[in-house]
């Protein structure tokens, strides 16, 4: 009986023990990510050498990538900072942007060529190691998004509803001029003038530095749109160029010279257009194509599409051409370049950049188009020209913006909206006056005064 109540004793003891007893409450993520950079990470970097950084490389799983960065490049990123710093008593500071997906932000010192943004996964000897977005780049993100993201918010607006795409972009977005309001009302008007969409999704990287993209939803054109995206968490935001809108371009005029130095009548017309040239500024510019006197290269091409061949010729925004040099025709340049300078211009084109190796120039231009011309028969021409010749026309004056060099692109089949991008490769040494005149025009397989435009152009320096 007594061992009997010594047992009941017992028991009653260890039911009380747990009964009072409060187990251990689970660290939460944040508690875990702070003791992993606390008591880990700064250790681990402060145990780097300039010659070995295998202590904070332990953090990193094998099989990382963030944005294109394998291990391997983390780790020499580490060893050129570790060479090029003090790495004594280096601190960290992080911020936990997301819990399900471990996402961090973190840095030390002035660790700037170290992935900051990165992300986590659990581990049995660390509690955790370094796994990166596991994205081969942000080009990858951004189409991701696109197809993910996007398309099925587009899928879902209707004419009374486009809240779900409306979501993707941010309050102060601001685009051309255009508000996040203005946006939205688009997208309305679109919906509402009885479009039937096949909703499909179309994006090009104009620039993934500047997460530029130009993107649509459908083949019409309308819809077809130039933004800029910001990071937002996991995703991205609409944010705009933040730009408001710029002043209205008009369109500036172009002729096409064809003359000779052996031709008597042609340094009149020459010298009218350096007159308009000098009234006109930059609103006007010209070539000249040298006709069988060994100065311009070959354009063989042009003069039979235009069917010029009598010296001197003026062909002015390609729809409008003069034979001869008499006062009557050289007074008609005037009155149709004032008309053209004083309308807006429905393509526009800018920011015209270039770089060579050797022979081979490389170019980008941008190019809107916000007279939505029609792309068909739509070709972007470049001509390489010398400003000044050492050769001298038959009144003896030097002969002005030869044409050395030209090409034509077809545009139709290309998304030109945004930066477009082409190569030159030079038949010959440019003289030190070279420049380039870029612009766009309509050419049908058979020209057609009426319509064969030259919508807008542009002039560079080569050197």
């Amino acid at each position: 009986m007594k061992r009997f109540s010594i047992i009941i004793a017992l028991l009653l003891t260890i039911s009380a023990c747990e009964r009072f007893t409060k187990p251990e409450p689970e660290p939460t993520i944040t508690e875990k990510v702070t003791d992993y950079f606390d008591n880990y990470v700064e250790s681990a970097l402060n145990d780097m050498t300039v010659d070995d950084v295998g202590s904070i490389m332990a953090l990193y799983s094998d099989d990382y990538l963030n944005n294109g960065l394998e291990k391997t490049d983390i780790k020499q990123s580490f060893l050129d900072y570790a060479s090029q710093n003090n790495i004594n008593n280096l601190t960290i500071s992080f911020t936990i942007e997301n819990e399900d997906s471990l996402k961090v932000s973190w840095s030390f010192n002035n660790s700037k060529n170290i992935p900051q943004i990165d992300y986590l996964i659990p581990d049995s000897t660390s509690k955790y190691k370094f796994y990166g977005n596991q994205v081969s780049s942000m080009q990858d993100m951004i189409y991701t998004f696109f197809e993910e993201e996007i398309l099925p918010a587009i899928e879902q607006i209707s004419e009374s509803d486009v809240s779900s795409i409306m979501a993707f972009y941010c309050d102060d977005y601001l685009n051309n001029g255009s508000v996040k309001s203005d946006v939205e009302q688009e997208y309305i008007d679109f919906l509402s003038n009885g479009n039937v969409v096949q909703f499909s999704m179309h994006v090009t990287i104009v620039n993934e530095e500047q997460m530029k993209v130009s993107w649509s939803f459908c083949q019409t054109e309308t819809m077809k749109r130039i933004d800029y995206l910001m990071e937002n968490g996991d995703s991205f935001l609409f944010y705009g160029d933040q730009q408001q809108l710029p002043p209205t371009e008009t369109t500036k005029a172009f002729i096409e010279v064809l003359t000779a130095t052996w031709c008597p009548n042609c340094p009149e017309l020459e010298h009218k257009i350096e007159e308009m040239k000098e009234t006109y500024g930059n609103d006007l510019f010209y070539v000249e194509y040298h006709y069988n006197d060994n100065l311009s290269g070959d354009f063989s091409d042009i003069q039979s599409w235009y069917n010029i061949y009598s010296a001197p010729t003026g062909v002015l925004q390609g729809t409008n051409i003069f034979v001869g040099s008499e006062s009557t025709t050289l007074n008609q340049y005037n009155n149709i370049i004032s008309s053209i300078t004083a309308t807006n211009a429905d393509i526009v084109l800018n920011n015209l950049e270039y770089t060579h190796e050797g022979d081979k120039y490389s170019f980008s231009i941008d190019i809107d188009n916000p007279g939505m011309v029609d792309t068909e028969d739509l070709y972007l021409r470049y001509l390489i020209v010398e400003d000044t010749s050492s050769s001298l026309n038959n009144a003896g004056n030097p002969c002005k913006n030869v044409m050395l060099e030209q090409n034509k692109i077809a545009l139709s089949d290309v998304d030109f909206y945004g930066t477009y991008e082409f190569d030159h490769t030079l038949l010959n040494t440019l003289p030190e006056d070279a420049k380039i005149i870029i612009f766009v025009q309509t050419m049908p397989e058979t020209f057609n005064e009426s319509t064969c435009k030259i919508h807008n152009v542009m002039e560079a320096d080569l050197n």
